[in-house]
């Protein structure tokens, strides 16, 4: 409290029920100074520090604007010495934790009243401010350099007693009451038991009057409140030796430890030796080897922004992987290389890009964040058919727009959208123009050889792959036999393909002609029937072909 620079403001850190708010209040009392207390909850925004909305006659909204905590903090130091305490500060936004950097800095808010922007100064030498935190989210850089970090531990277990001790005549209930809150601290509880926990639950064991009655009912009740917790501290007491209270047998239910409360004696509190180290200030080496700076400072996101790219990068593993891939352009400053920049924002480092990428940069990218991705191409019937069939969603259909949703079960998720414009229609197959658009939160790593399937469709660098059965259909043959005329006479594109059956049978077909080759158990019959010799081609055109597919394919069902 002897600071002399800005606001005295201290930032109280531990459990929930150490005693972080009331030695505010204690300290309050002592310092004889005004008291300002807000509770902080789920959400809670810059506004609700900066003003409070109360309903009121006098305005035409029927609802005025009154100083919030912080405001009310600065107006009290004018005149008299003030103790702010925003509570379970971590459980609001992480926005709000730029609102406090000019008001602990410089001891003012910018606020608007009746429509106009004021800007409210206190009294530094009379303010102190608490932030208290469960440790529930993590703060910005900015506003921790601005408090000072106390970390409270929880209440040591002789502390504990003593209390229980002064509260409960029955040893008994001291007893089983501290041997609950050593349980609830080894089991490793997110949130252990308090002393007011322990308050409550030692008044209705004393009200029952009987050592029949069922504990782990009422430890679930008053103690642990969260089901993950009950699960640790169930696992935690059946694996240590049992401590007697419990004498009659109550039914082994609600996780099954009253059993382990059943051993007779007292509590055994072993305190831990204090351990002092001195330094020999003559062997700490004044001798260091001069290093090179590894890091640099990244700006703060001030405001809303909209972005292509945002992976989180804490370790440069983001900025190494995007200079090393794509070799971007150097700029004067090292957190904005080509379209890429890192910024700062909810006390992490992020590496984002403006522009969206390509279809190509997305192939290339091994990183988890999210991405949107915009490119252009070509697409086919069937090219749109096989994408649809693999998405695991249709989430938009009509003639000129598709979004489909393709998912992996632990890397995320990925959205495609294609903008369709009929480039030419054939009998079989159309063309079509396409503008992509795709967003991708999770691994790009996981989607991309989606994204290369995509790709590789996009630019129909062939329609059909090759095809091995056993037993090919008539169907089938002639269907692809339709694709591949299609292609050759209304787009001018050429393909090549092979269709496998048994017996060394094969079909391979071109643009131009369609080649038969047969093992001997059709070799003879193909020659005498249609005087063909074996490795023959025939034109795509021809009527002979399908012919030859008709009687191949009967002669397989046949064998």
């Amino acid at each position: 409290l002897q600071l002399r620079s800005g606001i005295r403001a201290f930032m109280l850190r531990g459990p929930a029920g150490v005693g972080k708010t009331a030695m505010t209040y204690a300290l309050a009392d002592i310092l004889n100074s005004e008291y300002v207390f807000y509770q902080c909850t789920l959400g809670t925004s810059e506004d609700d520090l900066l003003y409070k909305l109360l309903p009121s006659e006098r305005t035409k909204s029927g609802i005025e604007k009154i100083p919030g905590p912080l405001i009310e903090a600065l107006l009290k130091s004018r005149k008299k010495l003030t103790v702010l305490v925003l509570d379970e500060f971590d459980k609001t936004r992480p926005s709000c934790d730029a609102l406090l950097l000019d008001f602990l800095q410089n001891c003012r808010v910018s606020a608007r009243f009746s429509n106009q922007d004021r800007i409210i100064v206190g009294n530094k030498e009379n303010l102190i401010v608490f932030l208290t935190s469960n440790d529930e989210r993590d703060f910005s850089e900015p506003l921790l350099r601005r408090v000072i970090q106390i970390f409270i531990p929880h209440l040591s277990v002789k502390l504990v007693r003593e209390l229980l001790s002064k509260k409960f005549k029955d040893e008994r209930v001291v007893n089983l009451l501290t041997q609950i809150y050593i349980d609830t601290i080894n089991a490793g509880l997110r949130k252990p038991a308090t002393i007011q926990e322990l308050y409550q639950l030692g008044e209705v064991i004393e009200n029952l009057n009987s050592n029949n009655f069922d504990l782990a009912s009422l430890v679930r009740s008053f103690i642990v409140k969260y089901d993950d917790d009950w699960i640790k501290y169930v696992q935690y007491v059946n694996s240590r030796e049992p401590y007697q209270f419990i004498k009659e047998e109550v039914p082994e239910e609600n996780g099954n430890i009253n059993k382990k409360y059943e051993g007779e004696g007292e509590i055994v509190i072993e305190e831990k030796e204090e351990v002092k180290e001195t330094f020999d200030l003559n062997k700490v080496s004044r001798i260091h080897i001069k290093k090179i700076e590894s890091s640099f400072e990244v700006e703060e996101v001030r405001e809303e922004r909209e972005v292509c790219m945002k992976v989180e990068d804490e370790d440069k593993e983001a900025y190494t992987h995007i200079i090393k891939e794509f070799k971007p352009e150097p700029t004067d400053r090292p957190d904005q290389f080509g379209d890429y920049k890192m910024y700062f924002d909810e006390n992490k480092v992020f590496v984002v890009k403006d522009k969206p990428l390509t279809l190509d940069e997305l192939s290339k990218i091994y990183l988890k964040g999210e991405f949107y991705s915009e490119d252009r191409g070509v697409l086919t019937t069937v090219d749109l058919n096989d994408l649809i069939n693999k998405s695991i969603r249709v989430l938009y259909y009509t003639k000129n727009c598709i979004r489909l949703k393709f998912e992996h079960s632990k890397d995320g998720h990925s959205v495609i959208e294609l903008n369709l414009k009929e480039r030419k229609r054939g009998k079989y197959v159309s063309i079509y123009d396409v503008f992509v658009r795709m967003y991708v939160n999770g691994k790009a790593k996981t989607f991309t050889e989606k994204i290369k399937v995509i790709k590789e469709e996009l630019y129909l660098k062939r329609l059909i792959k090759d095809v091995q059965t056993d037993y090919p259909k008539r169907s089938q043959i002639l269907r692809y036999l339709d694709y591949v005329r299609d292609l050759k006479h209304t787009f001018n594109v050429n393909v090549y393909f092979s269709l496998y059956g048994s017996y060394n049978f094969k079909i391979e077909i071109s643009s131009d002609s369609v080649g038969f080759c047969f093992g001997f158990r059709f070799k003879e019959k193909i020659t005498k029937k249609f005087g063909l010799e074996e490795g023959a081609r025939i034109d795509i055109d021809d009527p002979i072909v399908d012919k030859i597919v008709d009687y191949v394919v009967s002669e397989l069902v046949r064998e």
